[in-house]
């Protein structure tokens, strides 16, 4: 990848003489560069893995954001400083050439933004060659936030009515699923109704992004589906709890036919 060309430090400490009655003598700093890779990792506990990787080929097809997480600009703070490029950047590569970055052991932080929102970050530490090259490739993790998830239950289409108790309703259980905008299925789980509806179904930490959630009212005993919210999108950038919260309608009489 083409390296982007920082201030290197200068080689020579300076050639005046000081007179002192001892004479220490400093070894010079020896610098190297670093092509930086990044690809970023949703917590997604429903996965066996508990993350789902996006970005992973390290390329796009064109200058910009990248495909799969969405991140728009990626800021890397190092030794050198902070540079924020586009998450594909030069000639469609995800990453960035450091140059002049002390040889040794260094500590890289890398932020993935989607506008004004730091959405990916994590701090990595790599081993700077001496006058060499390293390559070294990251998986950013995702920010989390606070999000609660309720469900109304109701019946009747196309007007709907309220059922005011989880016993009006027959007292199901509600399956969830909290998917991302390609489909895959970040968080999912069955819980028990409660009252007052609407009833808690997801209390938790979700990492920042755009998604889809899904409840089911499931028949007890049995578990046939007796009520349905379809997919009901949301975004997910700030803590989102109590009266902020998302509370999607489960419907039934008819149970809706989801797409």
């Amino acid at each position: 990848m083409k390296r982007i060309a920082f201030a290197a430090a200068a080689a020579l400490l300076g050639t005046g003489c000081i007179s002192s009655t001892t004479t220490t003598t400093v070894p010079p700093q020896d610098y190297g560069s670093v092509n930086l890779y990044w690809s970023f990792a949703k917590t997604a506990p429903a996965q066996s893995s508990g993350h789902i990787d996006y970005d992973t080929s390290y390329t796009g097809t064109a200058n910009g954001p990248c495909a799969e997480s969405h991140v728009e600009q990626v800021t890397v703070d190092s030794a050198l400083g902070s540079a924020t490029v586009d998450c594909v950047h030069t000639n469609g590569v995800q990453g960035l050439g450091l140059d002049g970055l002390p040889a040794g052991l260094q500590t890289l932080r890398v932020r993935g933004w989607r506008g004004t929102y730091a959405v990916y970050d994590g701090t990595f530490q790599v081993n700077v060659p001496a006058n060499g090259v390293a390559n070294q490739y990251v998986a950013v993790a995702g920010v989390s936030a606070p999000l609660d998830v309720f469900a109304y239950l109701a019946w009747g289409t196309p007007t709907a009515t309220n059922y005011a108790t989880c016993a009006a309703a027959n007292s199901p259980n509600i399956g969830y699923q909290i998917l991302d905008v390609w489909g895959a299925v970040v968080d999912d789980g069955t819980v028990g109704c409660s009252d007052p509806l609407p009833a808690p179904v997801f209390v938790g930490d979700l990492d920042l992004d755009n998604y889809d959630v899904r409840m089911q009212g499931l028949a007890v005993p049995g578990g046939a589906v007796v009520l349905d919210s379809c997919k009901v999108a949301f975004d997910h950038f700030g803590a989102q709890t109590g009266a902020n919260g998302v509370a999607p309608v489960l419907y039934t009489q008819p149970v809706p036919t989801c797409p």
